[in-house]
């Protein structure tokens, strides 16, 4: 879908992380705010060397509200993320996890700026939103 000014509208992100449908308000005389607002988010992959190039960028996504599921919470921050690594998880021959086989992004939030929160997002989930960047 889209939103506003034709922006593409952010795929939700409900308590087990599944895609839902969005409800866009149609413009900015629907939203509850005075200057109107959509907290999104986004994952991203750069290189890990100079000059830090963007490799990969996902779709921009939204935390679910808790009282619909097919809408956005109104004020929404993602401030911590940690890998966490499979728990029964057999490592390969260097001794490594293969490539998000198992782990989880345990994601910090803040809800409405009042609640705060925890929520993990399988890594696979991750790899599988994130798209290539165009060379140059």
């Amino acid at each position: 879908g889209r939103g506003r000014g034709g922006a593409r509208a952010p795929e939700h992100l409900g308590g087990d992380w599944k895609r839902h449908r969005e409800s866009v308000r149609a413009s900015a005389g629907d939203t509850p705010f005075q200057f109107g607002s959509q907290y999104t988010h986004f994952f991203y992959t750069m290189q890990p060397v100079y000059p830090f190039r963007l490799l990969a960028t996902s779709r921009e996504f939204c935390v679910a509200s808790s009282q619909s599921e097919d809408d956005c919470e109104s004020v929404q921050f993602i401030s911590g993320a940690v890998l966490e690594a499979a728990r029964n998880a057999t490592p390969t021959a260097d001794g490594q996890q293969g490539q998000g086989q198992g782990q989880q992004l345990l994601l910090s939030m803040g809800i409405n700026d009042c609640e705060a929160k925890l929520a993990r997002i399988p890594m696979a989930r991750v790899w599988e939103m994130l798209r290539p960047l165009p060379g140059e």
